[in-house]
């Protein structure tokens, strides 16, 4: 916009040099008294009807209602924004550290998710990490009270380990179980 208005003050001679002629501006004058004149004229007289079938209370009503459920929308909205906390924001490392710990796990419980169907699966494994993560849950709700808490972080830390040891563990187990061979020949490898 500052470019624009510069450009108008920098050349304002140029736009000023040409004038409009008279008789542009005697018909554009003689076209409104036309236009008011024929506004003036009732053009057709009978009654009035209603572009909308509903009374106006009930309109009220709809429109109070629809502004009721969108602020509840919002504030509904909001709150979870809140609750959810973006860590990222207050603490850059820690987020770092939770996005990786939860791509080892997550590929973890994928490579898992493949032996499901197989009798070394034990799926007792699954409800307790289950309950690690909802104790992970908590303690992400308790580090939005204090942001750098240490020992919380410290906490959440040692839960993904554990929750990626136990996987590894499972994994271990049926990879020996189903190949005890080929497994005595390879060192157990664990990525925590």
């Amino acid at each position: 916009m500052d470019k624009f208005k510069n450009f108008i003050d920098e050349n304002r001679h140029e736009f000023e040099t040409f004038s409009a002629p008279d008789s542009l501006w005697a018909g554009i004058s003689q076209e409104l008294q036309k236009t008011e004149a024929k506004a003036e004229k009732p053009t057709k007289t009978g009654k009035v009807v209603k572009m909308y079938a509903f009374s106006r209370p009930i309109l009220m009503r709809v429109a109070a209602s629809v502004a009721l459920l969108l602020a509840l929308g919002i504030g509904w909205v909001s709150y979870k924004m809140d609750k959810l906390g973006d860590i990222a924001q207050v603490n850059p490392a820690l987020s770092k550290t939770e996005q990786y710990y939860d791509d080892v796990f997550q590929a973890k419980l994928v490579e898992l998710k493949q032996y499901e169907q197989d009798d070394l699966y034990d799926p007792d494994l699954l409800i307790d990490i289950q309950e690690l993560e909802k104790i992970y849950t908590d303690l992400r709700n308790d580090l939005k009270e204090d942001a750098n808490n240490e020992q919380v972080i410290e906490a959440m830390i040692r839960n993904y380990r554990i929750r990626i040891e136990l996987l590894e563990r499972m994994l271990d187990e049926i990879k020996t179980k189903k190949n005890p061979k080929q497994n005595e020949k390879e060192p157990n490898e664990h990525h925590i």
